[in-house]
C-alpha cells in the first residue's frame, strides 16, 4: 500500500509557532486560506499537536500547509510545509480548531425586530428607571 496524505490545513499569510510543555506540546496560529470574505483577513485557525517530537521550525513562518501522512505500516505523521520547504512532526495527535462563527450565522436566521416594539420596550425600560414606577405597575397589574 502506497503513502497517503490529505491537507489537514492551510494558513494564509503570517503563521505563529509557539512550543509548550504538557500535553500539546506545539501550536500552530493564523488565519486560514480561503476564508476571508472578498480577498479580506480570513478566520483564525490553530492546530495543536499533542506530544510531538521533531526539529524546531525556523521563524518566522508564512502560508504553511499542514499535510496528515500515513504510511504502509498505518503510521501517522504531519508535514509543515511553507516556503518550499518541508518538515516532518511526529504526534500522538493532531486538534485543528477551526472558526464556528460563519457556520453558525448562516444557519441561524437573523432575528428582525419593528422598530415600534423596540421603541415601546425602551419606553418602557426608561420608565422603570424612575423610583416608585415599578411599585405602581406591579399594583395595577395585580
Amino acid at each position: 500500500m502506497p503513502m497517503s496524505s490529505r491537507v489537514l490545513a492551510e494558513f494564509d499569510g503570517p503563521v505563529e509557532c509557539r512550543y509548550g510543555i504538557g500535553a500539546v506540546a506545539f501550536v500552530l496560529s493564523g488565519a486560514e486560506r480561503g476564508s476571508g470574505a472578498g480577498g479580506g483577513a480570513g478566520h483564525p485557525l490553530q492546530v495543536l499537536f499533542s506530544g510531538a517530537s521533531g526539529a524546531p521550525l525556523p521563524g518566522p513562518l508564512r502560508d504553511v500547509e499542514v499535510l496528515e501522512r500515513v504510511d504502509e505500516r498505518s503510521h501517522h505523521f504531519w508535514q509543515v510545509g511553507f516556503g518550499g520547504r518541508q518538515f516532518d512532526i511526529i504526534a500522538r495527535s493532531v486538534q485543528v480548531h477551526r472558526s464556528a462563527a460563519q457556520a453558525f450565522l448562516r444557519a441561524v436566521p437573523p432575528v428582525r425586530v419593528p422598530l415600534t416594539e423596540r421603541l415601546g420596550w425602551t419606553m418602557l425600560l426608561l420608565v422603570l428607571r424612575v423610583p416608585g414606577v415599578a411599585r405602581v405597575a406591579g399594583w395595577l397589574r395585580a
